[in-house]
């Protein structure tokens, strides 16, 4: 995870995991006084079904953190290997919290 988040909060993103291109973004939130970093990601366009995981930090020393390319195409290898079809129209597919380090 990278330093500082607020320069990066709505930006769309691209990468490439698995030969195909992905569109991803990372949204800082609180949740019961807890921050977290959502991040939704697409493999096949608008239309096809989005991923979306909540990222904690894993120690108060990385309250700060801020997902880094290499740790989405992690969770979009992982959510791949649970099920995830991108190309499915609609939807999303949720993985469960991820902490991340």
């Amino acid at each position: 995870m990278a330093g500082v988040a607020g320069l990066m909060r709505e930006r769309l993103r691209r990468l490439h995991a698995d030969g195909r291109e992905h569109t991803w973004r990372a949204e800082i939130r609180y949740v019961s006084g807890r921050r977290e970093v959502r991040v939704r990601a697409w493999g096949a366009g608008k239309n096809g079904q989005a991923l979306q995981v909540d990222v904690h930090p894993a120690t108060p020393a990385d309250e700060w953190m801020y997902p880094e390319p290499a740790n989405v195409r992690t969770l979009i290898r992982t959510a791949l290997a649970r099920g995830w079809h991108p190309e499915t129209r609609g939807g999303t597919f949720t993985l469960p919290p991820h902490t991340l380090t």
